[in-house]
């Protein structure tokens, strides 16, 4: 059960640093909702580890 709290605490900070890299390079705009989405679902999982 361990690792799979701490799998999703990884999967979790790379949404949100992958939806920061995609904002920073104009790949997707911060106000999208894919851009939403991926911080809202990073957060979640980084909070759950």
């Amino acid at each position: 059960m361990e690792i799979v709290i701490s799998t999703l605490g990884w999967i979790g900070s790379l949404l949100v640093i992958g939806a920061y890299g995609l904002n920073s390079y104009q790949k997707i705009k911060s106000d999208s909702l894919i851009f939403q989405l991926m911080n809202l679902a990073g957060g979640i999982l980084l909070i759950i580890n």
